[in-house]
């Protein structure tokens, strides 16, 4: 996962390591910080990314230009891909898989692909080809 600002280009990792650094740091589940991250404060939501990067040297630079170069419903955005990207990992086709495999009404299907920028199937007969691909 990249995020683009201020002319500079920043790799975060989404892995269940960083998951345990999450937990670690806000003494919380992965889950519980899914959960609450529409309550996160703007220093929670820049030190969850800060601490996926994946060149931990570049921390203060995200830091500095998510405060001058993003606004609040993008740092979120990135924040909520990061989450989704620890929990539905791969290819765009094994993320796929998983979304159909998970127990959740359409519409929440839909925002998770929305959120990894997957394709949104505009039927249910097309969920079925995908899943025979």
């Amino acid at each position: 996962m990249f995020i683009e600002l201020n002319g500079k280009s920043y790799q975060l990792r989404h892995t269940l390591g960083v998951a345990k650094k999450l937990e670690d740091k806000f003494k919380k589940t992965t889950t519980e910080i899914m959960a609450e991250l529409k309550n996160a404060t703007i220093d929670e939501m820049t030190s969850m990314l800060a601490i996926a990067l994946e060149d931990s040297s570049q921390e203060t630079a995200l830091k500095d230009d998510l405060l001058d170069h993003a606004d609040l419903f993008e740092v979120s955005g990135y924040c909520d891909e990061l989450l989704m990207r620890i929990c539905f990992g791969g290819t765009p086709q094994q993320q796929e898989e998983k979304i159909q495999a998970f127990p959740a009404s359409a519409r929440r299907k839909d925002l998770m692909r929305r959120v990894l920028k997957l394709p949104i199937p505009s039927t249910s007969e097309e969920l079925s080809e995908q899943a025979t691909e």
